[in-house]
């Protein structure tokens, strides 16, 4: 196996496989020592056993399908070995699916190689047998899901908070105190046509202020000095 070298930009270089690129996909698929778990010729071919398959089957019609890429050969390879197993039988396609594809980031460059070739011959396959396809997306679906999601970013989402319970209630207490059924409707008195006069108003009498005495001084008589009471002064007791 030859390798060279390719110049890039400052001191790094690529390095590229010449044999690999000289070989046809024949050759990659029959040089390979990959163990299959279907036969390779079946694998080249679309599956009998998906949906569109078996809706093809029950309402009698052939729509074609689509060609395989690396990865759906891989799975259908892959799924076959997984479902061997007694972990595999009980899982679902969708969580299988995940494992596959997680397998299928691991796996060197040269298995992922190998399912490439035989995905190019696979849609050489399906050339020659569907010589009139052409793929049209159903544009149907992708209709509903923008339509599904306008819906959903319209509708604004209410947030049920305190104030909203106790308007509801301070509503419905309303309700119940102001019923405009139970309001009879009184008939209409008649209007008179002779003309009101305005009683006039008693008019008050003013009271009249008697004018008071001036005020009077009272005279206020001097209370004597204070006397300070004299003590005897007593001798000492011996």
């Amino acid at each position: 196996m030859q390798k060279y070298f390719l110049p890039q930009e400052g001191q790094c270089f690529v390095t590229f496989d010449v044999d690999s690129k000289a070989r046809s996909d024949e050759d990659i698929i029959s040089e390979s020592n990959y163990v299959f778990n279907l036969d390779i010729n079946e694998l080249l071919n679309n599956s009998e056993n998906t949906r569109l398959a078996e809706r093809n089957r029950k309402k009698g019609i052939k729509k074609i399908p689509r060609p395989q890429n690396a990865f759906i050969i891989y799975r259908r390879n892959k799924c076959i070995e997984l479902r061997s197993t007694l972990e595999g039988k009980n899982q679902k396609s969708k969580d299988l699916s995940k494992k596959i594809a997680q397998e299928w980031n691991k796996e060197p460059r040269q298995i992922r190689e190998l399912f490439e070739a035989l995905a190019r011959v696979s849609e050489k396959i399906h050339v020659e047998k569907y010589k009139n396809y052409k793929y049209c997306p159903d544009r149907s679906k992708s209709r509903r899901s923008i339509s599904k999601l306008s819906s959903s970013k319209s509708k604004p989402k209410s947030p049920k908070s305190s104030r909203s319970k106790t308007s509801d209630s301070e509503s419905k207490l309303k309700f119940k105190l102001f019923d405009p059924k139970s309001v009879e409707s009184k008939p209409s008195e008649p209007k008179s046509t002779e003309p009101k006069f305005l009683e006039p108003k008693p008019v008050e009498h003013i009271k009249s202020f008697e004018p008071k005495p001036p005020f009077e001084h009272k005279s206020f008589e001097p209370k004597p000095p204070f006397e300070y009471k004299s003590f005897d002064h007593k001798p000492p007791m011996l």
